[in-house]
């Protein structure tokens, strides 16, 4: 975490650069393969923003906008699927961080039904 304005070039690399060469590089290696469906995990991130990880949330945003562009341009579906917060994935809030979310956009975090 950290504001965008802060951070220097290389931190912002490391939150960015793992999920955008990860689909480049899928998407060069299924050139040949044309798969039926490619799906690639995104967050709310880059829809509804995170103080403090515009850097994630831009990450996130390539993510939806290169399965839009691969999906007019490449055989087979390709979609991006914006994930919310994980109760138990290990990128959880406090209570505090939560209930600020959920204020700001009525983001619950995903969990098992009935929690």
């Amino acid at each position: 975490d950290g504001y965008i304005l802060t951070k220097d070039a290389e931190r912002a690399a490391a939150v960015m650069v793992p999920k955008i060469d990860g689909a480049l590089n899928l998407d060069r290696s299924l050139a040949a393969s044309s798969p039926d469906i490619l799906v690639l995990f995104s967050s709310i991130a880059a829809a509804f923003g995170n103080p403090g990880q515009g850097d994630y949330a831009a990450a996130n945003g390539f993510l939806d906008g290169f399965a839009e562009w691969r999906d007019r341009n490449r055989d087979g579906k390709t979609v991006s699927i914006a994930w919310p917060l994980w109760a138990d994935g290990g990128m959880g809030v406090d209570a505090t961080g939560l209930a600020a979310l959920e204020k700001r956009s009525f983001v619950i975090m995903a969990g098992p039904i009935g929690q």
